[in-house]
């Protein structure tokens, strides 16, 4: 039973990684503003973060990333995961630029 009340308060309070998890670094500041408001159409990051239609967020650099003339770029990817899909973006930080998007149900 105790075990049982343990992982549930562990689930009802993980969410893996939220817009505040990623401000301690700027490269990675920078893709979720680009990809918020350029690509998502918000106002700013802080207005995506302030949206709670996703449910997890997951922000990394992506060093093995070898796009046709890009090859030597640097480029981070940012999952959002939503209730029944996830979105895939990669931001080529080197051009300033969306590489890639994709989407997907997860249904």
């Amino acid at each position: 039973m105790k075990l049982a009340a343990l992982m549930l308060m562990l689930v009802a309070n993980t969410f893996a990684y939220q817009c505040e998890d990623f401000a301690h670094d700027a490269k990675k500041v920078e893709t979720l503003n680009f990809i918020s408001t350029n690509v998502l159409g918000y106002a700013d990051a802080a207005d995506f973060c302030a949206n709670d239609s996703h449910i997890d967020l997951q922000l990394s650099f992506m060093p093995n990333y070898f796009k046709y003339q890009e090859e030597d770029d640097d480029h981070y990817k940012l999952m959002v995961h939503y209730s029944y899909s996830s979105c895939t973006f990669i931001y080529n930080i080197t051009q300033k630029k969306l590489s890639d998007k994709s989407c997907y149900s997860t249904w």
